[in-house]
């Protein structure tokens, strides 16, 4: 039997991380004396790697970097991560291609617990 495979992003594709990451990077950089009052001005923060971003945006050397990164964790692990939300439909559609006996795959630089609270329902997750 052959097996068709869909792989879906999680972050923009899945779900609306919006909320869940610009809280963070605000909550983070307020660690450095840096208060930024419009979060929209972070959405580039979504997707690349959070270590590049902090150094391209904010100039920070590695130490500073690496600080940012636990504070933005901090957050995001008890809050942020609560506050992505899936795109409506999305439940129903991979609800409908599972049953229909698709592969589906998830690819995410997030940590397989947080996909998994995100969806809402623990999948079988393989690290590669």
């Amino acid at each position: 039997m052959n097996k068709t495979y869909i792989l879906f992003d999680l972050d923009g594709t899945i779900s609306d991380p919006k909320i869940g990451i610009t809280s963070a990077v605000q909550y983070s950089l307020r660690s450095f004396g840096i208060t930024v009052e419009d979060a929209d001005t972070l959405t580039p923060f979504i997707g690349p790697p959070l270590r590049d971003s902090y150094k391209k945006f904010y100039g920070l050397n590695d130490t500073e970097t690496e600080n940012a990164v636990a504070k933005y964790r901090e957050y995001f692990t008890e809050t942020g991560l609560y506050q992505n939300t899936l795109y409506q439909g999305i439940t129903t559609l991979l609800e409908t291609l599972q049953g229909m006996g698709k592969q589906l795959i998830i690819a995410t630089s997030n940590q397989e617990r947080q996909v998994a609270a995100v969806c809402g329902v623990y999948y079988q997750v393989e690290s590669v």
